[in-house]
């Protein structure tokens, strides 16, 4: 929360509203738009389901002392699909992947009696940042993962995930313009995963062997998560994407932006950046 505070976010010029004041579009240099939910102002992914009447509650929502809540910072495509099947399988005791995907856990899109009906632990989802989390998570002293990532991987793997998942979003612009969009607006986990997961474990009161690590290890390499998570989607949910077959999970590497970032858009993105973390002690790791 303190970064959240400290760092300013200057988001793009909001074009149009619609009547019922829900949906928020923000436009890029050549006029194409981005659809999102408008939340107290904040612009979050839009997703299907009803994200009015479930975010509309939130101050009724019951916490547990044992939920595990997962934030980012503002923005998607830091993480959350990789760390949540991470998480479940140290709570479960198992590198069997889970059969159910995140989605199920997405608080912007389950209802209160389907948020309390879930058994505990609770390893909940959500495109919140940490200060606007229901009331009762922060005073039950919840667990809660913030989860950061380099800016210009988060740029890149946004593009694809906006420019591809067109039903929901329903944008159409090229890089080019999607840089300048996200410039306007806007701790690494696999250089030792065994080390990263381990400290996760301890965060989780959990207690595994060394075997048990090596064979996560194993399951939670992003290829191998990529294929066996596909079958967890609906023949709805692939046919929202551009090309019909869901990708949440897409490359989940380190120095991506390079393939992207020409040597003038990587100047300007330093620059901002290095504006947008003064005073910060964040630093991200930008080479696999």
């Amino acid at each position: 929360m303190e970064f959240a505070e400290k760092i300013p976010v200057k988001v793009p010029q909001i074009v149009m509203v619609d009547r019922a004041k829900y949906m928020i579009y923000h436009k890029d240099p050549a006029g194409n738009t981005i659809k999102f939910f408008n939340y107290s102002r904040t612009p979050l992914p839009t997703m299907v389901g009803d994200q009015v009447a479930c975010t509309a509650h939130w101050k009724d929502f019951k916490a547990r002392p044992d939920d595990i809540y997962i934030c980012r910072y503002r923005y998607s495509k830091c993480g959350t699909n990789w760390t949540w099947e991470i998480i479940k399988m140290l709570l479960s005791s198992t590198t069997e992947y889970m059969k159910e995907n995140k989605m199920s856990t997405m608080m912007e899109i389950q209802d209160l009696d389907a948020l309390d009906a879930m058994s505990s632990p609770r390893v909940l989802n959500t495109h919140l940042v940490v200060h606007q989390l229901p009331p009762d998570v922060l005073a039950k002293g919840c667990k809660i993962l913030y989860l950061l990532r380099n800016p210009k991987d988060v740029t890149v793997s946004g593009f694809y995930h906006h420019r591809n998942l067109v039903k929901v979003y329903d944008y159409h612009g090229d890089w080019s313009n999607y840089f300048h969009l996200c410039l306007e607006g806007k701790g690494e986990s696999r250089l030792n995963f065994t080390d990263e997961a381990k400290k996760l474990a301890e965060l989780m009161g959990v207690q595994q062997n060394d075997d048990f690590f090596q064979r996560l290890a194993q399951r939670c390499d992003i290829k191998n998560m990529k294929a066996a998570k596909q079958s967890t989607f609906s023949s709805d949910e692939h046919a929202l994407w551009r090309d019909g077959e869901a990708r949440f999970l897409r490359k989940g590497i380190t120095g991506d932006g390079k393939r992207h970032f020409t040597v003038e858009q990587n100047e300007r993105f330093d620059a901002v950046l290095k504006q947008r973390l003064k005073g910060s002690h964040l630093k991200f790791i930008h080479e696999p």
